[in-house]
């Protein structure tokens, strides 16, 4: 333990899905399976448990490349026991956890206001997709439908891996580990979502989608497919389902270039997309070294698209530390350190904004 104000404090872990020699709770283990919370870690204060967070480990992509996540989940202290400290013990606790394992960022979904502390910065945008019921119903169903079962996993994480191939900031599901759809629009908080298949006449699986059904609202959480054409079966399906509950439209959750919002556009929709100031999906760079480096075939990539021959080394500055980025013909090498008199520099929450794609460097450049 170490000593602060007064107090003997400890962190230790509670539960790990993949790490041995730990102390179960309980009450704690069967919340960590249910909602895949990896690993939870809780700060305990003269033997009692103050303060909590799960730390999760992703796979994300970031366009080809694919790199390591740590995703921060559930942070939560007791009321009586608030205003003290504890939650800012654990947040400093599980980033330099991630540190030590070589995450290269860490992401979260963040309450307003707290999180830019620990350098997190709104990198994930909030679309919605609306149509009335009476124009969707206007889709045609070519396919049919099914409930999802376990054994239909890999069928999915088939297509969900291909139509999300190069979407930056999708994590990587793996066969074995995904399992199901667990999590809706309110996360651990509200119901778990419905999921269906949509099949062909020879029975392959062509489609699959998440559905939720809330107090006045009905939403489309997630979809995929093989066919544009299964798209609109998704669609009829969900006005259907929206009609059922006396419900005159129902919402799509998909950014704008999803070939599921292009579907909706012929039959008449409205998009809305939130911009978050300080709050909703976070992320920060934990490893800038580590993180460049996963990135470089998709740095190669760009380079070998590129109109122009590119040849030279960037410094990259941040506030964490440096990295250099070095071209030469198609080849990208990193390394860490300086080692150009060409540069940018900015903070790394700034940086994470720009990697993957939530702004622009144009506007990066406007603000210095």
């Amino acid at each position: 333990g170490r000593e602060r104000e007064g107090i003997w404090y400890r962190i230790h872990l509670v539960y790990a899905m993949s790490l041995g020699n730990l102390r179960v709770r309980p009450e704690s283990a069967d919340e960590v399976k249910r909602w895949n919370l990896g690993e939870v870690r809780e700060l305990v204060v003269g033997g009692e448990v103050v303060s909590r967070v799960a730390l999760i480990d992703y796979q994300m992509r970031i366009g080809s490349s694919t790199v390591r996540m740590g995703g921060v989940a559930r942070l939560a202290t007791k009321p009586e026991h608030r205003m003290r400290g504890y939650a800012r013990t654990l947040m400093n606790d599980v980033i330099d956890q991630m540190e030590k394992r070589g995450c290269g960022v860490s992401m979260l979904f963040g309450i307003p206001n707290l999180y830019h502390k620990f350098g997190f910065s709104p990198c994930l945008a909030n679309h919605r997709v609306t149509l009335t019921v009476e124009d969707a119903m206007k889709a045609t169903e070519n396919y049919s439908m099914r409930e999802f079962r376990p054994s239909d996993a890999l069928e999915v994480l088939r297509i969900y891996n291909k139509v999300n191939r190069y979407r930056n900031c999708t994590v990587l599901r793996l066969g074995g580990a995904w399992r199901e759809f667990k999590r809706g629009s309110k996360g651990t908080e509200g119901p778990s979502p419905r999921a269906v298949l949509l099949e062909g006449p020879s029975g392959h699986v062509a489609a699959y989608a998440s559905f939720e059904t809330l107090a006045g609202e009905f939403n489309v959480l997630e979809a995929g497919a093989l066919r544009r054409d299964a798209y609109e079966t998704i669609l009829h399906e969900a006005a259907e389902a929206a009609e059922s509950l006396g419900l005159a439209s129902f919402s799509i959750f998909a950014p704008p270039d999803h070939p599921m919002t292009e579907v909706c556009q012929r039959f008449g929709c409205s998009f809305t997309s939130l911009y978050f100031k300080n709050s909703g999906g976070m992320m920060r760079i934990i490893n800038l070294t580590s993180l460049f480096q996963r990135l470089r075939n998709e740095f190669e990539r760009r380079v070998s698209i590129f109109p122009k021959k590119v040849s030279g080394a960037l410094e990259v500055r941040t506030n964490i530390g440096s990295v250099v980025v070095e071209v030469r013909g198609s080849q990208v090498r990193i390394h860490a350190g300086k080692g150009s008199s060409e540069f940018l520099e900015l903070p790394q929450h700034t940086l994470i904004q720009l990697l993957v794609g939530y702004r622009s460097l144009e506007d990066v450049l406007s603000m210095k």
